[in-house]
């Protein structure tokens, strides 16, 4: 079946409005090569910022956020390629690898831990609803 960028966003849109209040998209833009949304909403008196970039060759670049409700940030899970994650997963060789996509997650201390999977909105959402 063909890759449908407009499908796979309006699923992410569908699922924050049945989970988050106050849903706003901020950014919804597609084309033949990628499908980007961000969207900001409410969770148990958090602000949840989300950010996802679909590929057509099937790679997603994705941001969830956490924030306080004085805008403190909480928690963040990434897949940017942010030098601390890649120190974390090559060492020493982590300069061969620089601006490689690295699943991770910043703490509300900013310590950068890996991920054992990339995130999606899905498990994202599990995480708040364990964590928070």
């Amino acid at each position: 079946m063909a890759w449908s960028p407009r499908e796979t966003i309006d699923v992410v849109i569908a699922q924050a409005r049945h989970l988050l209040d106050h849903v706003q998209i901020i950014d919804y833009d597609l084309d033949e090569q990628r499908a980007l949304i961000k969207l900001e909403g409410q969770w148990a008196g958090y602000r949840i910022f989300v950010s996802e970039v679909y590929r057509s060759n099937e790679t997603v670049r994705y941001a969830y956020y956490v924030f306080s409700e004085d805008n403190r940030h909480i928690h963040r899970f990434d897949n940017s390629g942010d030098r601390l994650a890649i120190q974390l997963k090559y060492g020493a060789d982590w300069k061969g690898h620089q601006h490689e996509e690295i699943p991770h997650q910043h703490d509300v201390n900013r310590k950068v831990t890996l991920t054992p999977a990339p995130m999606t909105f899905e498990t994202f959402v599990e995480w708040l609803i364990n964590n928070l």
